[in-house]
């Protein structure tokens, strides 16, 4: 099956199911020029991440992201107080 055909020297493929998958190559000239013949197979394993690690990850995000955030915070209220005085 054909899955591109065009003059891209670079063409991105999505929408892809697990599993795994054989391409090969064939580069065409212009209407008139000559072919080459196609490439050997080449195989792609296309493999998703786990629900568990995909929240994992979420959750060790979000907790950086809290963090600076709390951080920025208290440092601009210390950044906003009133220099103490000392007296002797």
């Amino acid at each position: 099956m054909v899955r591109y055909e065009g003059p891209d020297q670079a063409t991105y493929l999505s929408g892809l199911a697990a599993g795994n998958y054989f391409f090969r190559v064939m580069a065409k000239g212009p209407q008139s020029a000559a072919s080459s013949s196609w490439s050997q197979p080449f195989e792609l394993q296309v493999v998703f991440v786990g629900t568990h690690q995909v929240i994992l990850l979420s959750l060790i995000g979000l907790a950086g992201f809290t963090i600076l955030v709390v951080s920025i915070m208290v440092g601009h209220r210390l950044s906003q107080r009133e220099p103490k005085v000392l007296s002797s």
